[in-house]
């Protein structure tokens, strides 16, 4: 299954809140902004997972087409950063050229059963088949190409810590085209 072209985005976001005095600070409550994007997702935002590294979370938009997508970036997600507390503090946006991905997401409240990590990767190549030929290994849940700071997104699913280190070093780390990689941990 895949979402069509420049019909998806993955929004990477860091919270943050105010402070005392006015002035905002980093570490926002993950859990605040989640609420709300889940208040202002109308059917748009069908994935939502807290990450263990640089960023808070990472939101999968999608929407009929491209023009549609930006709308819902613009009027849905994007005013949370205008609002005074437990706010989005900060929001990259990775527009979706083409992916694949093993089962339509969907909008959960429960954290993942399996250990799910994402990872951002840079490629020497821009054939996209290159990175679905990933999927033939079951760890790997979705691939998407990406137009922004990275060239490549992966969704990896396993069963332990273990299984996720050896799909990640079996799968990504000796393919030749990767060019560097970020990986987070899903923590909710």
């Amino acid at each position: 299954m895949s979402y069509p072209p420049l019909s998806s985005a993955l929004i990477l976001i860091n919270t943050s809140s105010a402070a005392k005095g006015g002035a905002a600070s980093m570490s926002g409550n993950v859990e605040d902004v989640d609420k709300k994007l889940r208040a202002a997702a109308d059917g748009h935002v069908d994935l939502i997972h807290w990450l263990l590294g640089p960023n808070d979370m990472i939101v999968h938009v999608h929407a009929k087409g491209f023009k549609e997508l930006l709308h819902v970036i613009d009027s849905r997600i994007l005013p949370l950063k205008n609002e005074t507390h437990n706010k989005i503090g900060s929001a990259e946006t990775l527009i979706v050229t083409s992916s694949k991905v093993r089962k339509e997401f969907a909008l959960s409240n429960t954290k993942p059963k399996e250990l799910n990590a994402w990872v951002f990767a840079n490629t020497n190549s821009n054939n996209p088949e290159l990175g679905f030929k990933l999927m033939e290994d079951k760890e790997v849940f979705y691939v998407a190409h990406v137009i922004g700071r990275y060239d490549m997104v992966l969704l990896i699913r396993a069963l332990s810590l273990p299984n996720l280190m050896a799909a990640i070093d079996k799968t990504l780390r000796t393919k030749n085209y990767f060019v560097g990689t970020d990986t987070r941990i899903v923590l909710m």
